[in-house]
């Protein structure tokens, strides 16, 4: 997850530093930020699943 936040963070140094070039790193951005969205959403499902199975919440 660190990666695809290094990843928009970069983007957008690279936005402030070529701004002509704008139209052509936003999509990229955009997509580093919606792939650390979903990972962090896996993250999050991965650890309620981990927290109900150490309480023993597995069983219905």
């Amino acid at each position: 997850m660190q990666a695809a936040l290094g990843e928009s963070e970069h983007y957008r140094y690279l936005i402030d530093r070529f701004p002509d070039q704008q139209a052509c790193i936003l999509p990229l951005l955009d997509t580093a930020i919606e792939r650390g969205g979903q990972l962090k959403g896996r993250l999050d499902a991965n650890i309620k699943l981990r927290s109900r199975l150490a309480n023993g919440e597995d069983r219905a």
